[in-house]
C-alpha cells in the first residue's frame, strides 16, 4: 500500500496494448478447439443428459421440469427408456424437431418442476436447439464454453494485475491457457464449463473496487447473479468480497455498505428463479433444492455408516419413496434430510469428521478433473465398488492398483496437476505471510470453495473447478517469485494503478 505522501501509481497501460495476453487468449482457444475437435463425439453422460431433458421441456412447452420415478411408469405410448438425447436425435434424423406438436415427453406424467438446478444453463440451451437442432445445440454450446473460458485469460490478467502486478498478470494469462482441468471441462454439456468465466468475472471486477470506486462491488454483484442461475455456490460471493475487501481498505462502513450493495444486486438479478420456484413448488428457492439430501448420501461414503446410506442416487430415490415422497427433490424432502443430516453429526461427530478429513478433503487438495477418457460403470467406477463390495475409494485402490490405473490414468495426472496448484498456494502464503492482505484474495476464494464442499458433500471434481482461476494465479506467483530469486533480484507486489493512496482513502 502506499504511504501517506507517496505519488498516485502511474495508471495502467491499455488492455488493448497487452499483445502478449491476447497471444494467450489465442493460444487458449486453439488448445481448447483440439480437444474439441478430437473429442467431439464423446459420450453425453447421464448428468448432462438431465439438463438436455430440461431443454427438450422447455422447447415441448411444459415448462423448465425433471423426471421423477414416476415417468418411468408412465406408459402412454411413449418409450419410457427413451432419453431426451435419443429422441432429439431420432427427430432430427426424421427431418424434425422437439416443439409442441412433437413433445418430449409424450405425456408429462411423474415429472415435476426442476428446481433442483437453477434453470439457466437449460435456457441457454434452449436458443441453440431452436436455431441448430440437436447436432447444432451440442457443438454450438461446446464452442460457445470454449471461446468464453479462452477469454478467461484477459479475465486473469486484470485481476492479478491489479492485485499483484501486471508481471504475475501476464503470466496468469498463459497459465489459465494451459491448465488442463478448464480445457476439459469447458467442453462438458454442463453449467460447470463457465465455473472459470464466473468465478473470475466476479473477483476481477471486485479488485478494481476501492473505497471511492465502490459501483465496481455492484457489476460484481451483477456477475455473481448471473453466476447462480447456472451454479447456486456463487451465493455467498458477496459474503466472501466482504471479507477481502475490509482487510484490503481497512474500512468498516464502506465495506460494509458496498458488500450489502453487492449483495442486494445478485439478488435482483437472481430474483426471477426465486419468484419462479415460489409459484411452482410454493417455496422461494434463491438455490437449488437438494443440497441437504446430497449431504445425507454423502454420509454413504463411510461404508460402515450406522445408518446404513449407501452413496448412489437410485437408493436415494428409493429412501426417499419409502419417507413418503414423490422425489428426494422436493422442498419437504430436503427438509426431512435437513433434520436427519443434523441428527447425524449431532450422534456421530468423529465419525463424519473423520469422513470429511479421510474421504473428502485429499481429494480436494489434489482433485482428479474430468478429462475426455469418461468410463462407463460397467468397466470402471468407484461407485460400483462401493455398492457392491463396500469398500471406499481408498480401499478399491489399494484391493485393485492396476485397473485404477489402467481406467483412471489422466484423472491420477490431474490430480498431481491439482496437488502442484495446491502447493503453489500453500508456498505463496508462506513466502509472502507479511502482505497478506494482498493474499486474501487467494486464500479466502479457495477456502471458501474447499470448505464448504468438503462440509457438505462427496467431492465431485467439477464442484473443485472455481478455485482454479485463483490457483493458476498462485502459481504465476510462485514463478515469477523464483525467476527474480534466480536472478539474485527481490520480487515485491508493485503498486497496481488500482489502489488509492491511503491520504486519499482518509480523505
Amino acid at each position: 500500500m502506499s504511504g501517506l505522501s507517496d505519488p498516485m501509481p502511474p495508471r495502467p497501460a491499455p488492455l488493448r496494448h497487452e499483445r502478449w495476453v491476447w497471444y494467450a487468449v489465442l493460444t487458449a482457444l486453439v488448445l481448447r478447439l483440439l480437444v474439441f475437435f478430437a473429442n467431439r463425439n464423446q459420450p453425453i453422460v447421464t448428468i448432462e443428459e438431465s439438463y438436455i431433458a430440461s431443454t427438450a421441456t422447455l422447447v415441448s412447452g411444459y415448462g423448465y421440469q425433471m423426471r421423477t420415478t414416476k415417468a418411468l411408469e408412465n406408459k402412454h405410448g411413449f418409450p419410457t427408456m427413451l432419453t431426451s438425447i435419443d429422441y432429439m436425435r431420432q427427430r432430427e434424423a426424421e427431418g424434425g424437431r422437439v416443439d409442441r406438436e412433437h413433445p418430449y415427453p409424450k405425456s408429462p406424467i411423474g415429472w415435476i418442476p426442476a428446481v433442483v438446478h437453477p434453470a439457466g444453463y437449460s435456457w441457454l440451451l434452449y436458443p441453440l436447439y431452436r436455431l441448430g437442432n440437436f447436432s447444432g445445440m451440442i457443438a454450438s454450446a461446446r464452442l460457445l464454453q470454449i471461446v468464453t473460458d479462452s477469454l478467461v485469460c484477459v479475465l486473469a490478467f486484470l485481476f492479478a494485475r491489479n492485485v499483484f502486478g501486471a508481471s504475475v498478470g501476464r503470466l496468469a494469462a498463459w497459465l489459465y491457457a494451459f491448465c488442463p482441468a478448464m480445457i476439459y471441462l469447458c467442453q462438458a454439456i454442463l453449467p460447470d464449463a463457465y465455473h472459470g468465466f464466473f468465478a473470475g468475472s466476479i473477483l476481477c471486477l471486485a479488485s478494481f473496487a476501492t473505497p471511492r470506486r465502490g459501483a465496481w462491488l455492484l457489476a460484481a454483484g451483477a456477475a455473481a447473479g448471473l453466476a447462480c442461475h447456472f451454479r447456486s455456490e456463487y451465493q455467498l460471493m458477496p459474503l466472501v468480497i466482504f471479507l477481502i475487501v475490509l482487510l484490503n481498505w481497512r474500512r468498516f462502513v464502506p465495506s460494509v455498505v458496498w458488500s450489502a450493495g453487492m449483495a442486494a444486486v445478485m439478488l435482483i438479478v437472481l430474483a426471477p428463479w426465486a419468484l419462479w420456484t415460489k409459484k411452482v413448488s410454493g417455496h422461494a428457492q434463491f438455490g437449488g433444492v437438494g443440497a441437504w439430501s446430497g449431504m445425507y448420501v454423502g454420509i454413504g461414503e463411510d461404508p460402515q455408516n450406522p445408518w446404513g446410506i449407501v452413496m448412489n442416487e437410485p437408493w436415494l430415490t428409493q429412501d426417499a419413496i419409502n419417507r413418503g415422497f414423490e422425489s428426494h427433490i422436493s422442498h419437504e424432502a430436503n427438509q426431512e434430510y435437513k433434520k436427519l443430516c443434523w441428527q447425524y453429526v449431532r450422534q456421530y461427530p468423529w465419525r463424519y469428521a473423520r469422513c470429511i478429513l479421510v474421504h473428502r478433503l485429499p481429494l480436494a487438495l489434489a482433485t482428479p478433473h474430468l478429462t475426455s477418457n469418461r468410463t462407463t460403470s460397467d468397466e470402471f467406477s468407484f461407485t460400483k465398488y462401493h455398492v457392491e463390495e463396500g469398500l471406499t475409494r481408498w480401499g478399491v485402490i489399494r484391493k485393485y492398483p492396476g485397473k485404477v490405473v489402467r481406467y483412471m490414468g489422466p484423472q491420477l495426472a490431474m490430480s498431481a496437476v491439482s496437488a502442484l496448484l495446491t502447493l503453489a498456494l500453500l508456498a505463496t502464503i508462506v513466502i509472502f505471510r507479511r502482505d497478506w492482505r494482498r493474499i486474501a484474495w487467494l486464500v479466502i476464494p479457495w477456502g471458501y470453495t474447499v470448505g464448504t464442499v468438503v462440509l457438505i458433500k462427496s467431492i465431485e471434481p467439477r464442484n473443485i473447478a472455481p478455485p482454479l482461476f485463483v490457483l493458476t494465479v498462485a502459481l504465476a506467483i510462485v514463478i515469477c517469485y523464483l525467476v527474480h530469486r534466480r536472478q539474485g533480484r527481490p520480487f515485491v507486489f508493485p503498486s497496481s494503478g488500482i489502489e488509492e493512496p491511503m491520504g486519499a482513502r482518509r480523505g
